[in-house]
């Protein structure tokens, strides 16, 4: 008996048997991937979604299990995560109002003006973020395409209403935002305005003396400019 031939045989035989099952796994995991990416409720179900944040025709934002949310996007009619699109293909919304924006080192997806996520995983308590207004458009970071500076609101369930100043950079498909920054606590909001490429907050505060209760009366004006997709505060 030929022990060298039926060892190589052998050998051929269970590399082939290997190589047929890891084809067949394949061809099981394009199909799962095929059904996720073909509906948004199959998409959020593979993603392990918990709870439904809001929804549009073209996006939605769901919180997972670990509590951080997560945006799903729709391109060329199927279902995917934001910033993990084929062929490396990038999405911007088509409204400043639905773009999304870094508040305190946490991205932010509005929806119509809007955003309530739980403020810790499995907390009843909200973190509310709305759209105040006072906008301002104009060119902050040189490309000629109108960008718009606006004011949100925040709120997370204690007494405290912080508002932000955040810009929303008009690209080729849609609005990029940027990160946010704090303004203040329950201060009075007056006008936005963009002059020679820098943004120019102006609204009522406390004197440092002042008690929370009391209301705004000391006029601020904050400046800032864009540099690259950074919102930066100049003074």
């Amino acid at each position: 008996m030929n022990f060298k031939k039926l060892y190589t045989n052998k050998f051929a035989i269970s590399f082939l048997v290997i190589v047929l099952a890891l084809f067949v796994l394949g061809l099981y995991w394009l199909h799962i991937l095929n059904v996720a990416h073909s509906s948004f409720e199959n998409y959020y179900n593979f993603r392990g979604c918990t709870e439904l944040v809001g929804k549009t025709d073209t996006y939605g934002v769901c919180q997972i299990s670990s509590g951080k949310t997560i945006k799903i996007v729709k391109y060329e009619d199927k279902w995917y995560l934001d910033g993990d699109l084929p062929y490396g293909a990038q999405i911007s919304p088509t409204d400043y109002k639905d773009a999304t924006y870094m508040i305190e080192g946490q991205p932010i997806t509005l929806i119509g003006g809007y955003s309530e996520v739980p403020v810790v995983p499995g907390s009843a308590s909200k973190t509310i973020t709305r759209y105040f207004g006072n906008e301002a458009t104009g060119d902050l970071n040189g490309d000629g395409a109108p960008d718009i500076a606006f004011i949100l609101s925040q709120t997370s369930g204690g007494s405290g209403t912080f508002y932000y100043i955040v810009v929303a950079l008009k690209t080729a498909n849609g609005y990029q935002g940027t990160n946010a920054i704090l303004l203040g606590d329950r201060i009075a909001p007056q006008t936005t305005e963009i002059k020679n490429r820098e943004v120019i907050v102006n609204y009522a505060d406390r004197k440092p003396t002042d008690p929370m209760t009391a209301a705004p009366s000391v006029g601020v004006s904050t400046y800032l400019k864009v540099q690259g997709t950074t919102l930066i505060k100049i003074q």
